[in-house]
């Protein structure tokens, strides 16, 4: 009887990792509708139809077919949507979606060729181009209609407080529960933190990256505050008022731009941390963490050549 060989599997590989990230977004647009209101339902929902038709889009000038089991575009899709303020105008949202996928993700090749992360391509674009959209904010609980745009009154963020060389006014229950105005998924650190966990356990993110960020900047902000109620202070606002959880859950350790070896995982964490930190100190902009990445993923490269030994190199090739 002849043997029938049966494909492992048909899905395309970005399947799982982005599965699991789709899945730990999902309290964070739950608690961003719960104080905005379902604006940030229509924002995700917009966001995705763009993302469907830039995939088409480019799908026809390859004159190839969508494998539907490629959940990234959505991912990262959804993951520039929830860096950007809840105020954010549609065209802000279809602009940033097609900054992420076309430039970001698709002009390098698709799935697996891109340089840096896609997102944080996307964002620093839509930053540099409309400053207004992306830095100004509504207050926290402020219910949001659909209008194409809004007639809203904006804030400037706590992360631009600190940039200045201020101190939050924020009650710390508050600052720990992520109720203060920011962008619409990055401020409910303590929930970021465990996705993060979840992440790692479902081996979607490896822990080596996400735990050497995360401690470079925890460490930085402790030898270098910024403010001047103390180190342990400095440390709780530039954690939880930067976005630095949102990044090490979602941008820094996706699985594309992470370096294979575990010690250059360790010193790509270490050097885009450092570089957090320095670029939300002395840059223009109030956060630094989407620049971060896209300037420390050649390092990640150079580190993963240097330290893998030469038989893994030959082995990961053929």
């Amino acid at each position: 009887m002849e043997e029938v060989t049966v494909p492992k599997s048909t899905l395309h590989p970005s399947f799982r990792p982005f599965r699991d990230y789709l899945v730990t977004m999902v309290p964070l647009v739950l608690l961003a509708t719960y104080l905005y209101g379902l604006r940030v339902v229509v924002m995700l929902a917009v966001a995705t139809v763009t993302s469907v038709l830039c995939d088409l889009f480019v799908a026809a000038l390859r004159q190839r077919h969508i494998r539907l089991s490629d959940i990234s575009s959505f991912t990262f899709a959804w993951t520039v949507t929830l860096m950007l303020p809840t105020s954010a105008s549609y065209s802000t949202v279809i602009f940033a979606v097609c900054a992420t996928l076309l430039l970001g993700k698709h002009a390098f090749g698709g799935y697996g060729s891109y340089p840096f992360h896609p997102a944080a391509f996307g964002y620093c674009l839509t930053a540099m181009s409309a400053p207004d959209q992306v830095f100004l904010y509504p207050l926290s609980g402020t219910r949001l209609g659909f209008g194409w745009n809004l007639n809203v009154a904006l804030h400037q963020s706590l992360a631009q407080t600190l940039h200045d060389g201020g101190v939050p006014l924020v009650d710390r229950t508050d600052l720990l529960l992520g109720d203060f105005n920011g962008p619409m998924g990055e401020n409910f650190c303590l929930i970021i933190a465990s996705c993060l966990i979840l992440l790692i356990v479902h081996r979607a993110v490896c822990w080596q990256v996400p735990v050497a960020y995360l401690a470079t900047c925890a460490l930085w902000a402790f030898l270098f505050p910024r403010i001047p109620a103390g180190n342990a202070e400095s440390v709780l606002y530039e954690m939880f008022c930067c976005g630095i959880p949102f990044a090490a859950a979602y941008l820094v350790a996706e699985p594309t731009i992470t370096p294979k070896n575990s010690v250059a995982r360790v010193n790509y964490g270490i050097v885009t941390g450092a570089l957090t930190m320095a670029i939300s100190r002395f840059g223009v902009y109030e956060v630094g963490a989407p620049y971060a990445v896209l300037l420390s993923a050649p390092f990640g490269y150079w580190m993963d050549r240097l330290l893998t030994p030469e038989e893994d190199k030959e082995a990961r090739n053929g």
